[in-house]
């Protein structure tokens, strides 16, 4: 195949690609974010979107040289697993027989006459707000070298439309000893993309593997693009997923008793958690009616119980900070409250609601004291339904 012709093949799969990504605003609304959320369009590479399957994606470049004898494959030992420990249980943590914690990536080689191709495998899925691990292979056909190689990680999302991303993409590199190294990763404004760029040895007629772990931008795709100078290139895109909220609770309740909510935080992701935040909000939910007209919640995580005040008669009431958990794969953790009722609430209050939010601290965070620094995190809500009262 020429190298014209695979220049138009991978501008109409590029432009493809682009079509089938959802827009900012729809992407935001899958999130449940309350802010503006500006994604630029990714020029320059080549985008396969895949749901629920594990990706790979293979293109060559450039013709090897006349003459050029067979390959010897010389693939580099990758000694240490991948992926980092799962954080300890929480005391009411337990497996999740409905939850599918990750899927085993799958990859294809082509382009056997090329001067060298690069093998891309992402994860059925990326963990939002944790690091997921995902590879590529360098296969290299002529004398070794050193190569520049560059990772395009996805458009960073910011607060308001026309200024610059709020958050930054988390890259870390397999090292040999098997730990993992931060990569740097810088905005390129011109592509508006997160990038990172390295050095990687490649040996002689031989192949390069690369294990690497990403926390992505965005806030419903990732998209990855691996090009390596004097070679191939590679790009393909995986959903984002984030930790499940699920909330049951009474039909009612009368003044001065203590109805108890249901709240079960669960992770489909093929990532680990530690730190996850969980704020409450109570609120009365009656027209023309006072909001904060709870005086104070308990809640326990399977062991004992712990006490918050909602400030009755404050102005929104808050979201009281209950605790953290940590989730491993596949785990659920199970939160009750216990919901203190005012004994002689307003005559207009007919009805109240409690939600909880899990969120882990990051960029976009939706309580603002949640916002730590650039990387991205997660938020999620979780909505009993509407009890009558009286």
């Amino acid at each position: 195949m020429s190298r014209d012709l695979d220049s138009i093949l991978a501008e109409v799969v590029e432009h493809a690609a682009a079509a089938a990504r959802p827009a900012g605003a729809a992407a935001a609304r899958r999130r449940g974010r309350r802010r503006t959320v500006v994604r630029t369009a990714v020029a320059g590479a080549t985008a396969m979107v895949a749901a629920g399957t594990a990706t790979a994606i293979v293109l060559a470049a450039d013709p090897a040289p006349a003459g050029r004898g067979s390959t010897v494959v010389v693939t580099t030992p990758n000694t240490s697993p991948s992926g980092a420990p799962p954080p300890s249980a929480s005391p009411s943590g337990s497996p999740s027989s409905g939850a599918s914690a990750s899927s085993t990536p799958t990859t294809a080689s082509g382009g056997t006459g090329g001067r060298a191709s690069v093998s891309l495998s992402l994860p059925a899925a990326f963990a939002a707000g944790a690091p997921t691990p995902f590879s590529y292979t360098v296969a290299n056909r002529g004398p070794g070298r050193t190569a520049r190689v560059t990772l395009d990680l996805g458009a960073p999302t910011s607060n308001t439309p026309g200024s610059a991303p709020n958050e930054t993409a988390v890259l870390e590199r397999r090292a040999t000893d098997g730990s993992w190294q931060p990569v740097t990763v810088s905005y390129d404004a011109a592509l508006g993309q997160d990038t990172a760029r390295y050095g990687l040895p490649l040996p002689a007629h031989g192949t390069a593997t690369e294990q690497l772990r990403l926390i992505p931008p965005g806030v419903a795709t990732a998209t990855v693009r691996v090009a390596v100078d004097g070679g191939g290139s590679a790009s393909a895109s995986a959903p984002l997923k984030t930790p499940a909220l699920t909330a049951t609770g009474p039909a009612s309740a009368s003044p001065g008793s203590a109805p108890e909510f249901d709240f079960t935080l669960t992770d489909p992701t093929p990532a680990a958690y530690s730190g996850i935040r969980l704020h409450l909000d109570a609120y009365g939910a009656s027209p023309a009616c006072a909001v904060a007209v709870f005086p104070s919640a308990s809640w326990s995580v399977g062991g004992g119980w712990s006490t918050v005040s909602l400030g009755a008669g404050a102005s929104g009431g808050g979201w009281p900070l209950l605790g953290t958990v940590a989730l491993a794969p596949g785990q659920d953790v199970h939160l009750r409250v216990r919901l203190r009722m005012p004994s002689s609430p307003p005559s207009c209050l007919t009805r109240g609601q409690v939600a909880v939010i899990a969120e882990l601290p990051g960029a976009s965070a939706v309580l603002s004291e949640d916002r730590t620094g650039p990387t991205p995190g997660f938020d999620t809500r979780g909505e009993s339904p509407f009890f009558a009262i009286g």
